[in-house]
């Protein structure tokens, strides 16, 4: 961090921060701990991995949302856009549902369908992911891309 001017910390951040101050991290990895919307790992001096995880459980469980394509439409671009505002190009998507057990076919259909169809839309493609069951909805997509050039963080940023 600049000693010019401290950023302000989320409580996400923090939080996050106290668990994992003693995680591994690779001595590849461009950025360090919220310093980016998604992790950069220098591959060779050409070539960067940007990587972004985001899960959406909290919006369908307090009824933000109201439809469960907003929600998996939400899923697939709210995780590209780490990506991409980063300045990585995505390669690749992976997706894990974890259905609540009330969810029927229907549901698990519009959410697939929905999925899909804003993937194509990105012209990115489903890379695979996993499935499982939880007390309530949640979607979470992983989102895989590279740059030649060295990808942006939250430092330093500035409007326009």
């Amino acid at each position: 961090m600049s000693p010019r001017k401290k950023r302000k910390i989320t409580f996400e951040q923090n939080e996050l921060g106290t668990y994992l101050k003693s995680a591994p991290r690779s001595s590849l990895q461009v950025n360090r701990i919220h310093e980016s919307d998604c992790e950069i790992v220098k591959l060779n001096p050409h070539l960067y991995l940007s990587t972004s995880v985001d899960s959406f459980a909290d919006e369908w469980a307090v009824g933000l949302f109201k439809e469960v394509e907003t929600l998996a439409r939400v899923c697939v671009h709210g995780t590209l856009s780490d990506l991409v505002v980063s300045g990585a190009t995505p390669t690749g998507f992976l997706f894990s549902p974890q259905w609540a057990f009330s969810d029927d076919h229907v549901i698990k259909t519009k959410v697939f369908e929905t999925v899909i169809k804003e993937l194509k839309r990105a012209k990115v493609p489903l890379l695979g992911g996993d499935e499982g069951q939880a007390s309530l909805l949640n979607l979470t997509g992983v989102a895989i891309g590279t740059s030649v050039i060295k990808p942006k963080t939250r430092l330093g940023m500035r409007p326009g």
